[in-house]
């Protein structure tokens, strides 16, 4: 049958019903992703399909983070490995959170979960994540989800400096040094040293 449904299918249908959701709260869906622009970043929320998955049975997370726009130009399309800060949803043991969803499954229970998790667990901590102070905040406390230790201070030092805070600048800068030497850390401090 080639309009039998697939767990795929069912996963987009899901999702067109959470971007209703969504769309009062000012996210734009795109296919599995939901993108909101506002004064300092870009929110994205999408699901992410299991490598694994197959046409009768599939599993899911969600993925959710910020692009900052002091630190550069989404683009067209946000995917989220490009985020400044992002997250996954995760259980009470703080592991990733995979969903299924079958082809059998009826796409208004799928969205009305995920719907669901998207409003207690992501929307807060996405809130809680509009700003570049909020950005600045979270990084100098050493927490950089998504992102490794380098960027992190790349992207605190480039904001810090926005701030006018040189003395933070100076602290990612001497940070940066004490790291392994590579590409990425010589053009980070190439970028901080250009700043002053």
């Amino acid at each position: 049958m080639p309009n039998a449904p697939t767990a795929a299918l069912v996963l987009r249908s899901a999702a067109k019903l959470v971007g209703q959701r969504l769309g009062p709260r000012g996210f734009k869906r795109q296919r599995l992703k939901f993108v909101r622009h506002s004064h300092d970043v870009v929110s994205l929320i999408e699901f992410q399909a299991s490598t694994t998955s197959t046409r009768a049975h599939a599993t899911y997370v969600v993925n959710y983070g910020v692009f900052c726009l002091s630190l550069g130009d989404p683009g067209s399309s946000l995917f989220h490995s490009e985020c400044h800060w992002g997250n996954r949803v995760r259980d009470a043991a703080n592991h990733e959170r995979w969903f299924p969803v079958r082809a059998t499954d009826d796409p208004n229970l799928v969205a009305t979960s995920a719907g669901g998790v998207i409003e207690s667990d992501v929307l807060p901590e996405l809130e809680s994540m509009q700003t570049d102070d909020a950005l600045i905040a979270i990084w100098k406390t050493g927490v950089s989800p998504n992102l490794g230790e380098a960027q992190r201070l790349k992207y605190l030092a480039l904001l810090s400096h926005k701030n006018d805070d040189l003395a933070e600048v100076e602290r990612c800068r001497r940070a940066l040094e004490r790291l392994a030497d590579g590409p990425f850390i010589r053009r980070a401090l190439a970028e901080i040293d250009a700043l002053t």
